[in-house]
């Protein structure tokens, strides 16, 4: 959802789903890795986690050469490559590696990592963390700095372009409402809700006029707008939320991370030391002092040489960054900012900033806040009775 809309991060995404899906196979076994300890040398990792083994054996010559210059800076700086140095390793190899390469090389790496928390620990614990939240209200802009536009499309209208939201959940309940703004004029006013049986919907005009809406539920999903705090910090609930294959959905990291490596040498973004959870197209960096919140996200950076098979650096990267953190109750660390920005070709082709107003988790919300939403006198189509009607104080239709 985050990266939605532009062909290229679509590719970006796929590259993602391949390397989730190939993980997937036998990654259930990585969380038993025991906590770090030192002393080990590469090699002794190596022999010492026999998961990987079939994936050393593999590797051409080729791939243990890359395998070696790990081993050489592990021995070097007295510990686990972070794996971020692990991809500059493989960007300034010059060595021809096959896809069984480039996928048993990524497989040796993971299995010999101690991480502070195993892929199930991590799970778990996010997953706690969403549970935690049986309801919740939140309020945030979105300001578009540079807004991503298709090839040869017209500029877009003067005026900075925001867009002013305002989200509530409580159980499987639903509500939003999004303002569009385009410089100090509003362009429209939209709010949906769903109450656990029909999807309503009430658009409100620059001109005051309102437009309501009945029709049945078809993906949750349509709720989690681009730049919802859940979903910047990626507590979503892919299966439920997204109604996405949990195991590819890196919006939801519990399920993500487990179908991913953890890896054991933290990483300094900004002020805080983090764990790092992914893949050569994704990665996570996550703050154990904000109960493991994601504090950056990465995507892109490295492809593949289709001359040689290895990895060269790319231009075309996106980072999500988040910040200003805030424990809204139950150890449960939520950004008030979010910024992303999405770099093609090394040109900045989309920016936005997320800037929360106000967290509240689990307020009491009346039921009505879901299905009160149209007001008397609206014009209101009804596609499940197949019916348009005028709003009056007893739904009755004129």
């Amino acid at each position: 959802m985050l990266l939605k809309h532009v062909n290229e991060i679509r590719h970006l995404r796929m590259l993602v789903l391949r390397c989730a899906a190939i993980a997937a196979t036998a990654a259930t076994i990585v969380g038993a890795i025991a906590p770090k300890t030192h002393g080990d040398t590469f090699d002794e990792r190596i022999q010492a986690a026999p998961q990987c083994a079939v994936a050393y054996q593999a590797l051409s010559a080729d791939g243990h050469a890359v395998l070696d210059s790990v081993a050489k800076l592990y021995a070097k700086q007295g510990r686990m490559p972070s794996y971020p140095e692990y991809l500059e390793l493989l960007a300034d190899s010059k060595q021809h590696l096959t896809a069984s390469d480039r996928l048993n090389l990524y497989w040796v790496f993971g299995c010999v990592q101690k991480p502070l928390r195993s892929q199930l620990e991590l799970h778990d614990l996010l997953r706690a963390q969403r549970a935690s939240l049986t309801s919740f209200s939140t309020r945030y802009r979105v300001d578009y700095l540079v807004e991503a536009r298709p090839e040869n499309a017209p500029k877009p209208p003067a005026g900075d372009y925001r867009k002013e939201c305002k989200f509530l959940f409580a159980g499987t309940k639903l509500w939003f409402q999004v303002g569009d703004y385009r410089g100090a004029a509003l362009q429209q006013k939209q709010v949906e809700a769903y109450d656990d049986h029909v999807l309503r919907g009430n658009l409100e005009r620059p001109d005051g006029s309102t437009f309501g809406s009945i029709a049945t539920l078809d993906g949750r999903n349509r709720f989690f707008a681009e730049g919802n705090p859940l979903l910047c910090a990626k507590l979503m609930d892919g299966a439920v939320d997204l109604e996405a294959d949990e195991q590819l959905n890196q919006d939801d990291l519990a399920e993500f991370a487990t179908h991913q490596f953890v890896y054991e040498t933290p990483v300094k973004v900004g002020r805080f030391d983090c764990v790092v959870v992914g893949n050569d197209a994704v990665q996570f960096f996550c703050s154990p002092q904000h109960n493991f919140a994601v504090v950056e996200q990465r995507m892109g950076g490295l492809e593949v040489d289709r001359k040689t098979g290895g990895y060269v650096r790319t231009k075309t990267f996106s980072v999500l960054k988040n910040s200003g953190f805030v424990d809204i109750g139950g150890k449960v660390w939520l950004p008030r900012r979010s910024e992303f920005v999405w770099t093609k070709h090394g040109k900045v082709v989309e920016r936005y900033v997320v800037t929360v107003d106000a967290f509240e988790a689990n307020p009491e919300l009346a039921d009505a806040t879901f299905s009160d939403i149209i007001a008397n006198g609206t014009f209101v189509a009804d596609s499940i009775k197949n019916k348009t009607y005028v709003q009056t104080a007893d739904n009755g239709k004129k």
